[in-house]
């Protein structure tokens, strides 16, 4: 099974990297205008009764908006030259998104399975969630293919099942920003989910589903 022709999540395309140049030139003219050209401050005196005893005007100083907007426009243009999109979700303030979920997926499948560090963990009376959008690659595994989905399309379920029940010998991640990918077995099935955090072991969430009174066994 082959890999979508298209990665929708990665690549910005050739329209939106011009418009991302443009608005870094505005942003970085702004910049420059606010420098050469700063706003006037005014300032008023009062007496203690209230009357107005002298009014003076000075220039604002521009020093920190000029380099607000500066390096707004380098981050700008540091995003449209690494040509990848922001992630979508987000959890404890932090927006993450492997920028490849398929090329991390491909180097954790190379080990065999019993050099891999994964721990599995059970969620009863529940089926496993289909992903919300497509995979952006597939893994081929003597069991089958498995499909690699970016944070983005990941159910928010499956995450949350992770770390509710996250394994209390593996530290558990403060946020998304260090996920790497999740994949699933393809076909029908009540398959479960592994999930992959840098530097720590993959997550597979078993299901249950409705009616039965145990876990299913991870397919892996």
């Amino acid at each position: 099974m082959s890999a979508p022709e298209s990665p929708r999540y990665e690549e910005l395309t050739t329209g939106q990297k011009v418009a991302g140049c443009i608005v870094a030139a505005v942003v970085f003219l702004i910049a420059i205008v606010v420098w050469v050209n700063p706003p006037v401050q005014v300032v008023t005196e009062y007496s203690r009764e209230g009357d107005i005893l002298g009014v003076t005007e000075r220039d604002f100083d521009a020093t920190t908006p000029f380099t607000i907007l500066t390096i707004g426009a380098l981050i700008i243009v540091g995003y449209v030259l690494n040509g990848l999109r922001f992630s979508r979700i987000s959890a404890a303030g932090v927006s993450a998104e492997a920028k490849d979920a398929g090329q991390a997926a491909e180097k954790y499948y190379l080990e065999s399975e019993g050099a891999r560090e994964e721990e599995e963990v059970s969620v009863e009376e529940k089926a496993s969630p289909e992903a919300s959008e497509d995979p952006v690659q597939y893994v081929q595994q003597e069991d089958g293919d498995y499909a690699v989905y970016p944070l983005e399309a990941v159910p928010v379920t499956v995450i949350g099942d992770a770390l509710s029940n996250w394994p209390e010998d593996v530290s558990k991640p403060d946020d998304l920003s260090n996920f790497e990918f999740a994949t699933r077995k393809t076909g029908k099935g009540n398959h479960p989910w592994t999930v992959k955090f840098k530097g720590r072991k993959a997550i597979t969430v078993s299901y249950g589903g409705y009616g039965k009174s145990g876990a299913t066994v991870a397919g892996q």
